[in-house]
């Protein structure tokens, strides 16, 4: 049973090519952690859903970093 759950991916802008398949976590039971490093130049979106639990809000937080500049 999947109470609170939160989508996420990671998908290139222009053409919507997915860079982190989206996945369903149990955002109920633990903080969920991951990285992962652009191999093309461009822009990106970083997708976060709450269909599944819309009714349960949720904290997110993230950082971004590009080389050794964090962009928050």
């Amino acid at each position: 049973i999947q109470y609170y759950d939160i989508g996420f991916s990671v998908y290139k802008t222009k053409d919507k090519k997915p860079v982190v398949a989206y996945q369903r976590y149990e955002a109920f039971k633990r903080v969920m952690t991951g990285s992962w490093e652009v191999k093309e130049t461009g822009l990106y979106s970083l997708c976060w859903d709450n269909t599944f639990s819309w009714a349960r809000g949720k904290e997110v937080k993230y950082n971004v970093y590009r080389g050794t500049e964090l962009l928050s």
